[in-house]
């Protein structure tokens, strides 16, 4: 009787023990935990260049009166930027009372048209559109000056103006 009830107090103490060390074992219990992100659309101009019309602009002869600087835009992917200008001279190059207009046109894909074009602007149809349906790449965006050839001759010196780029999504 003695060797079963040593026998039995072991195993209970075992069986004790094993609950005292691991009291919380037989008690678990799960839960989700939900995790979000929501990513904003964004798009953001960057490496603007100058457009910079030179030192041969002949306004007597209507002689290298267009160029190109350019932008880059970047959006999320499946996005499409809308980018307008803006004039800090409402589209005129200025150098002290001297002025001649020019004016800023769409390019034609990656390139700049020779002659003509769409005037670019800062709202409505009248921004560039660039369409990141597959990619979200950095796309380089011609900006195409054309000083006006039908104004008069202007004083000899150095004309300037700044553009303002802008983007949006809508």
């Amino acid at each position: 009787m003695k060797l079963f009830s040593l026998k039995a107090g072991v195993a209970l103490a075992t069986v004790a023990a094993s609950y005292a060390v691991t009291p919380h074992a037989l008690a678990q219990s799960t839960a989700t935990i939900p995790v979000t992100a929501t990513v904003a659309a964004t798009c953001r101009l960057s490496s603007p260049s100058t457009l910079d019309f030179g030192k041969a602009v002949d306004t007597v002869n209507n002689a290298n009166l267009r160029n190109q600087g350019a932008v880059t835009v970047q959006c999320n992917r499946g996005q499409t930027g809308f980018i307008g200008l803006a004039s800090l001279n409402s589209f005129a190059l200025r150098a002290g009372t001297e002025s001649m207009t020019y004016n800023v046109v769409k390019p034609t894909g990656a390139t700049c048209p020779t002659e003509g074009g769409t005037i670019w602007r800062n709202t409505g149809a009248d921004r560039v559109s660039v369409s990141f349906a597959s990619s979200a790449e950095p796309v380089v965006v011609p900006v195409c000056g054309a000083i006006d050839p039908n104004q008069p001759a202007v004083q000899a010196g150095t004309y300037t103006d700044t553009l303002t780029a802008t983007v949006s999504i809508n």
